[in-house]
């Protein structure tokens, strides 16, 4: 209990403390991360830039202004911070700095947060307030009484996963990510520590710290003045960086770390320092920090700073604007500003051109950034053309191994990438990668980027499993050299979802789409082409897995972002517009679809950039619309059209020809020509056994196709096995309510019958799992169709009561067993209906009686089914195993007509 207000305010304030005490980021470097700087915690080398460039960076009464603005839109309503944000703003002055610091207010609860959560633009807000602070330090640390030696402790909870980096790290350095608040008095160190052990999520640590003063400059104060607790504080300035000397166990989950403060000339620090300081170059602190913002991926935040920077430049003045407009064109590339983008670079080549030798290393960059917007306008030719401008000015200035020259190659292997030709592309990604690994340490940024270059080839050519191998490679290297949530590891993540896509892997290809969606919104702008990447990449999962609406969602969200940033004639709506045609000829829409392949088309002739393999893929789509429609012809002019074009310009073991041969022998099936249809699938299946992993969907589709054209050359036992191999592996991959797991069974049914197996071909109809009473199973509200295609849907119907009751009656049940609470169907307009009420319908519209209805039509179609299967359901029914179904047909409804 406490007896004053007072106290309870004291006890509040101190409890705030420790919570924040135990949130204190912590950065740890091993002798190896010393060794190689490019090993370094990414989170500390960023940080300790963005606070050197602000201790550097001029700051004038608008920033104070600002920030106060800022705070009383976060604090509105908390009338308390309400009064100490205006005293603040009245009062506030750089030497008050320590005395607000202490205060347990928003001032303390802002900055702490900002550089908890790495918050660029709130300590960037507070920056004045931030550069305040280390200077008062400073100061009040050259007045301190000479002292030889100086012991103080901390204590806070650290994660279970931190302590073991610690622990790994005896001789190594750390550094406390913000301003660091120790005591002279032990038993404070001890308090805080202990209190850590209430969390089974933390380890409580005391640090003790050994300050030498002859050899340590680094700032740091007494503050005992200044602070609301007495506690003989003496607080550190943000990245004192220590060196850990030993570690002892006290007692369970409560540990001593004795740390030393390092030497101004310590080796290992001043090769850190050094390091880090080269990876942001700049005339000013201006300068530096627009160049951080764009190394963050803060794009919005650096053109802010650029700008600024732009209107102080002299008209006159012509190399810096230059640079400004180079700068400013390099954010809107990025940002997807793609015009706005070729605008800036036009004004910095006009004054380059003019100030600038022809052979100018800085016009070699230019124009390497000019082709890459051309690039990623869709405009191939003209990218190639500046691409090779840079590159003739670099082989006349570098040596053959310099990484500028690998830049240059990255970017013409890209281009080839887009155009479809994967072999010269890879060809240009292993010079990168050679001239690289001679010049950069291992785990370098730009090497991530080679390997997903070297993967984006592989998965053109159809090396999946390679490409999988180059793009996790890549992920490593942007783990550790990247601050968390950088945009290019959504990209990353988006390529890895895609192959494991190609891979039918999609449950994992979704966990990957997931990772990208909670990055790119960060990132990017709403209209950015690589949001609609993903979200392409995202419809063609749902696609996969027959969840057809959900990929029309998503394809829809890609096509609105592309029409919004990109030109009309743009190869990235060509391939959405496939995908959506795609997805409208799976749900039987196939006027739909042929229109969606027509726009695909037109886009393919009036692009400027050429790619055969998407003409490729769009005759291929149209052929199969044909073949869904019975002109066989026409269907087989577009499809050895793309076979064409695939033979001349791909592997020869390629998805994609595997494909092609399944999609001809599937037309032949249907004209009858059995012998030339299964020539066509002979040649997939032998491409997919080499190229494609034993359980790959893809396979399963060609079995299914074999075993089809056996069954109709009545080779049943031949079109079984065929069949059991289609099951087994959509087994491993679809889920059990999925259409094509129905249509295998009830292929397997249909052979199994014409082999004499009626019973276990009966079973193969037989749906189950989930127990339901017959006498309600009509009567249940939850039980719908999807109305579409009226007649499809009758057959699905019938054909699925039919199986049930014919089960029930075969093995004298009083209930029923079906999979799912919904009728699964061909999928159609998703108009959704009771079934008794659909009972009543097909009865009001004489339905012909069951057995002959059954027994004449085709369910879909023969391409995916065959009639002999309601021959299969005749048999039954004459066999007394469903006589019952027209019995409770009319019984259980009865209450309803």
């Amino acid at each position: 209990m406490f007896n004053q207000i007072e106290d309870l305010s004291y006890r509040l304030k101190q409890d705030i403390r420790q919570y924040n005490n135990h949130l204190t980021p912590i950065s740890v470097f091993n002798s190896s991360s010393i060794i190689n700087p490019n090993e370094l915690d990414q989170s500390f080398m960023y940080s300790l830039l963005l606070k050197e460039i602000i201790l550097d960076m001029p700051f004038d009464n608008e920033t104070k202004k600002e920030y106060v603005e800022f705070c009383r839109i976060q604090y509105a309503g908390n009338d308390m911070q309400m009064k100490k944000i205006d005293e603040f703003e009245e009062n506030y002055q750089p030497l008050l700095s320590i005395q607000w610091y202490t205060k347990a207010c928003f001032i303390y609860w802002t900055l702490n947060k900002a550089l908890r959560n790495q918050d660029t633009e709130i300590i960037i807000k507070m920056g004045f307030f931030l550069r305040d602070l280390h200077y008062q330090i400073k100061q009040l640390h050259s007045k301190m009484k000479s002292h030889d030696h100086l012991r103080v402790f901390r204590g806070q909870g650290v994660s279970l996963t931190e302590f073991e980096k610690i622990k790994n790290s005896k001789g190594g350095l750390l550094s406390f990510n913000s301003f660091l608040s120790t005591s002279t008095d032990e038993h404070v160190g001890d308090m805080f520590a202990d209190s850590a052990r209430q969390n089974p999520d933390l380890i409580g640590i005391k640090f003790k710290i050994e300050i030498d003063f002859s050899i340590s400059t680094q700032p740091f104060a007494s503050i005992k003045e200044f602070s609301s607790f007495e506690e003989n504080e003496i607080l550190f300035s943000m990245h004192t960086v220590f060196r850990i000397v030993d570690i002892q166990e006290i007692e369970n989950r409560l540990w001593q770390i004795d740390l030393i403060v390092t030497s101004d000339d310590d080796p290992h620090l001043t090769n850190l320092t050094k390091y880090i300081r080269n990876e942001i170059d700049g005339s000013t602190a201006l300068h530096r920090m627009g160049h951080l913002m764009i190394k963050l991926g803060k794009f919005d935040k650096a053109e802010e700073f650029y700008n600024k920077l732009l209107n102080q430049t002299s008209d006159n003045n012509y190399e810096a604007i230059a640079h400004l407009n180079h700068q400013l064109g390099i954010i809107k590339q990025e940002k997807g500003d793609l015009s706005d983008a070729l605008t800036l670079f036009s004004k910095t080549s006009e004054i380059m051109q003019q100030q600038l030798s022809a052979n100018h290393p800085d016009l070699s960059i230019l124009y390497y950034h000019i082709g890459l917007t051309y690039q990623r306008l869709g405009k191939h030719p003209d990218a190639l053309s500046y691409y090779e401008k840079s590159l003739e000015i670099e082989r006349k200035s570098l040596s053959s191994d310099d990484p500028k020259l690998a830049t240059t190659y990255c970017n013409i292997g890209l281009l080839y990438n887009d155009m479809g030709e994967y072999a010269m592309a890879l060809s240009y990604y292993e010079k990168v990668l050679e001239i690289q690994q001679k010049s950069l340490p291992l785990y370098h940024p730009y090497l991530s980027t080679t390997y997903h270059n070297i993967a984006l080839a592989h998965y053109g050519m159809g090396n999946y499993s390679e490409a999988l191998s180059y793009y996790k490679k890549a992920l490593e290297i942007q783990n550790k050299s990247l601050p968390t949530d950088h945009f290019l590891q959504a990209t990353t993540y988006c390529n890895i979802a895609s192959t494991l896509n190609a891979m039918g892997k999609y449950s994992e290809a979704f966990d990957y789409h997931k990772k990208t969606l909670e990055i790119e919104p960060k990132s990017l702008s709403s209209n950015h082409p690589g949001l609609a990447i993903t979200y392409c990449t995202i419809g063609f999962s749902y696609h996969e897995m027959g969840q057809y609406s959900l990929a029309l969602t998503n394809y829809e969200k890609a096509i609105e972002i592309q029409k919004k940033s990109l030109p009309s004639n743009h190869l990235d709506l060509a391939n959405t517009y496939n995908h959506i045609g795609l997805t409208y000829e799976q749900i039987g829409e196939y006027s739909k679809a042929l229109s969606y392949y027509e726009m695909a088309l037109d886009i393919q002739r009036r692009s400027p950039s050429s790619n055969s393999q998407l003409h490729a893929t769009t005759f291929n789509n149209i052929g199969s619309v044909y073949a869904s429609i019975q002109k066989y012809s026409n269907s087989l002019y577009y499809y050895k059209e793309a076979l064409k074009i695939r033979l001349s310009s791909l592997p020869s073991n390629h998805s994609c020809l595997s494909s092609t041969y399944n999609n001809i022998g599937l037309v032949y099936t249907d004209m009858g020509k059995y012998k030339k249809a299964l020539s066509n699938y002979e040649k997939a299946i032998k491409i997919q056994q080499k190229s494609l992993a034993s359980d790959h969907p893809l396979l399963a589709i060609t079995y299914n196709n074999i075993g089809l054209v056996h069954q109709k050359m009545e080779e049943y036992s031949k079109a079984l096995a065929y069949y059991n191999k289609t099951f087994e592996i959509q087994q491993k991959y679809l889920s059990p309510d999925h259409p094509y797991i129905a249509i295998t069974l009830g292929n397997i049914a249909s052979v199994q019958k014409s082999l004499g197996y009626y019973q276990i071909a009966l079973t193969m109809y037989c749906l189950d799992q989930c127990p339901i009473e017959i006498t309600n199973a009509l009567q249940a509200n939850r039980w719908f169709v999807s109305l579409g295609d009226p007649g499809s849907a009758k057959t699905t119907l019938l054909r699925w009561i039919t199986h049930i009751f014919a089960e029930a009656a075969y093995h004298e049940d009083e209930e029923i067993v079906f999979e799912e609470e919904s009728v699964y169907l061909p999928i159609r307009i998703p108009i959704r209906i009771r079934i008794v009420e659909f009972a009543e319908w097909l009865i009001q519209h004489q339905t012909k009686t069951l057995i002959d209805y059954i027994g004449e039509h085709t369910w879909f179609s023969e391409r995916y089914c065959h009639a002999e299967d309601g021959n299969v359901l005749k048999e039954l029914i004459y066999h007394d195993y469903a006589l019952i179904l027209l019995v409770e047909l009319m019984g259980g409804a009865s209450s309803f007509f």
